[in-house]
Order: structure tokens, then sequence, then C-alpha cells
């Protein structure tokens, strides 16, 4: 997977597909491989060049939730700029609840490390967490994600 998302970084589709089998690996365990293969920054990337497609986004967005949730990698998602692109996914689409949920669960996920806490707390990301909830108060996915 990683493989082809390298290989194409521009094809959506395969970024896209690709974040979603990253996103279920991640919760199987398979982290250290995962970011022993720069899968940290594969998916990272495919967020930064696929900004317009809500699919990538919500995938690598999951993607980096597991990481920083199975595999306590919320230092190395900020370390790689991870948190800069949630929030511009947070940003682009406001009104999307599965962009919003997904980007507040990576959020949480990334901060259960007091250093990430404070930098994602420094960055403006709560207001953005907060946004998301007030947009969203009828979608139980975003105000479960933004409660944590």
């Amino acid at each position: 997977v990683l493989s082809a998302m390298k290989r194409f970084p521009m094809n959506g589709n395969i970024q896209a597909s690709g974040c979603k089998s990253i996103r279920f690996q991640a919760r199987r365990g398979t982290n250290e491989r995962l970011i022993e293969l720069k899968g940290l920054t594969v998916v990272i990337a495919a967020m930064d060049n696929h900004l317009d497609r809500e699919d990538v986004q919500v995938n690598a967005s999951y993607a980096l939730a597991n990481l920083g949730f199975f595999g306590n990698h919320g230092a190395a998602i900020i370390r790689h700029n991870g948190l800069e692109a949630i929030t511009r996914a947070l940003d682009k689409y406001p009104y999307n609840p599965t962009v919003q949920s997904a980007g507040c669960s990576a959020l949480w996920n990334t901060a259960r490390l007091n250093d990430s806490k404070m930098r994602i707390a420094k960055s403006g990301a709560v207001d953005k967490v907060l946004r998301a909830m007030d947009y969203h108060l009828d979608s139980e996915g975003v105000q479960s994600a933004g409660c944590g």
C-alpha cells in the first residue's frame, strides 16, 4: 500500500484507498512497522496533496487518529506537520460532519501525550473542535469525537 502511495502521490483514488487501508492497519498493531516504513509522512503528504478530496481527508485523519491512539505516536504526528494537515482539513470542510469527526478524533488521539497537548492547545485547534461541535449539534459522531 505504501509503495503505491509513494509511487503515485498525485492520484487521489490511490491516496484515499491507501489512507483507508492504513487507517485499519493501524488498529491491528502494525503501527511500529508503518512508522518505520514512513507511513506517517505518506499519510500527511496525501492530506497536503489532496486537500480538495474529502475522502482523502477523512481516511487520512482517521489513520492519524489510529496511529495516535493505538501506537501513541502523537509527538511524531506533530513533528511531521500532521497537526497542520488536520486543522487544514477542519478549516476546508467545516460543514462536513464526517471530516469534522475524523479531524476531532485525530486531534484528541494526538493529544494523548502532555507535550502534544500543549502544542495542540497553542495552535488554536481546540477552537476548531468547539466550532465543529457547534456546527454539528445533531451529529453524534462529531459530538463524541469532540468530547474525546
